[in-house]
């Protein structure tokens, strides 16, 4: 299926090795894409390997000569779709570093693999596991909450304490990206620029941020006496001509940083007026919450923890209640709502909220712009909460994997004044609301 949006854009709907074929060589200005990264994800077929050097050669024909791939890649088989680009005819210009931070470690517990061999179970609880607990469990048509909290359990063996806390993997916190080039078919990269108008990378349009920098220039053309005495291994005539020839350097003036190979995530995300992450534990008891502009009252993200009761919730800027990158909140007793914000719970990217603890007492009808519950991104919230009084926003919003579990209580169960939205979870990129 092929469809011309706005008239600047045709998008071609289907599998990529059925696609690139009908495309005519040297028609593409560029290439962005994330391959499989050939990791067996979920155990389906499709990631079982990385695109070798036939893949990269048909994506080589349909570029213009001079076009930049960008390519995705995993920190394991990284190395095999680099060299497999390269062998392709490609250039490689650069490898760039995605870092996040907040993947998901896929690590064997040694000390419990140690009494599984040893037929030892495990009966002494010791606590509970604030990185893991509940979520969707299913076969891939038919999904169930299981929204308990799994124990945290002691070693039954002396071999098996001997090797508590061992494990077989790190957390995954950044993507490699390969920059590759198809080669120029101009002698220039200028001259190549206005033949395909490729070849170039736009630093300005990629600079980070906006702040003004001015370079004058040099003030001190003696300043590196290092330098000017040979000391660095430099000419020392030819280092004291190039800093008085600095001087007569017109002042300079650009905005923004150069941009780097490096791409950093959530540094500063995901701040609330209290945060639990990476596996911290927090209970909040009796306070009001409030937050500014764009400001998160409760956020538990990184594997964190957070339960609460007798909270009021003031205005906020964002949302009362955020869990991110696996994180859970759960209520464990009564609490108020008396100011509004754009969302009062939000799970996204594996997030959890447990509202199973008593009655939510809405105050001075509160209203939420975007929903009073949203679900996105593999996001989960279960509530069997009672809400006293009234709000006006969208009463929730489950999408892109998300879902929202009420146990039969009805699309009417959320306060808000206009109905929510949510689908068949097996109806990818829809949410779930039951």
């Amino acid at each position: 299926m092929m469809d011309h949006l706005s008239g600047g854009v045709t998008l071609h709907s289907g599998d990529c090795l059925d696609i690139l074929p009908t495309l005519a060589e040297c028609s593409i200005d560029s290439c962005v894409t994330d391959p499989p990264y050939g990791l067996s994800f979920m155990g389906r077929n499709w990631d079982h390997g990385v695109p070798g050097i036939p893949f990269w050669k048909e994506v080589y024909r349909v570029l213009k000569p001079g076009a930049h791939l960008v390519a995705f890649g995993g920190s394991r088989t990284y190395h095999r779709m680099a060299c497999a680009i390269e062998d392709a005819g490609f250039e490689i210009r650069d490898s760039l570093m995605w870092v996040y931070g907040q993947g998901f470690p896929k690590s064997h517990d040694v000390s419990k693999g140690i009494d599984k061999a040893a037929g030892a179970e495990r009966t002494e609880v010791i606590g509970k596991s604030a990185r893991h607990g509940g979520g969707l469990v299913g076969n891939g048509t038919s999904y169930e909450i299981s929204p308990e909290v799994p124990d945290i359990t002691a070693p039954a063996t002396d071999a098996a304490r001997e090797w508590q806390g061992f494990g077989t993997a790190l957390k995954p916190a950044f993507e490699p990206i390969v920059l590759a080039r198809k080669p120029l078919s101009e002698s220039t990269v200028a001259a190549n620029v206005l033949r395909w108008r490729t070849g170039a990378l736009n630093i300005d349009g990629c600079r980070i941020g906006t702040e003004t920098r001015t370079y004058t220039s040099t003030g001190n053309p003696g300043a590196n006496t290092q330098r000017f005495h040979g000391g660095d291994g430099r000419d020392p005539e030819i280092a004291r001509a190039y800093a008085e020839k600095s001087k007569l350097r017109p002042p300079t003036t650009v905005e923004g940083r150069w941009p780097a190979n490096v791409v950093l995530d959530h540094s500063t995300a995901w701040v609330g007026a209290i945060t639990a992450k990476a596996g911290a534990r927090v209970r909040v008891k009796d306070l009001k919450i409030t937050a500014g502009t764009n400001g998160y009252g409760l956020v538990a993200k990184l594997g964190g923890y957070i339960e609460y009761i007798g909270v009021n919730f003031g205005a906020v800027g964002h949302s009362h209640m955020t869990a991110t990158d696996g994180g859970l909140i759960a209520q464990v007793g009564a609490y108020t709502i008396s100011g509004g914000g754009q969302i009062h719970f939000y799970a996204q990217l594996g997030g959890k909220f447990f509202a199973q603890g008593g009655t939510i007492t809405l105050s001075g009808t509160p209203a939420f712009s975007v929903a009073f519950a949203q679900a996105v991104d593999l996001g989960l919230i279960v509530s069997q909460a009672t809400y006293s009084g009234s709000a006006t926003g969208k009463r929730y919003n489950a999408a892109s994997g998300g879902m929202i579990e009420t146990y039969g209580a009805g699309t009417s169960h959320f306060p808000g004044n206009s109905a929510g939205t949510g689908t068949n979870f097996g109806a990818s990129p829809y949410g779930m609301y039951q």
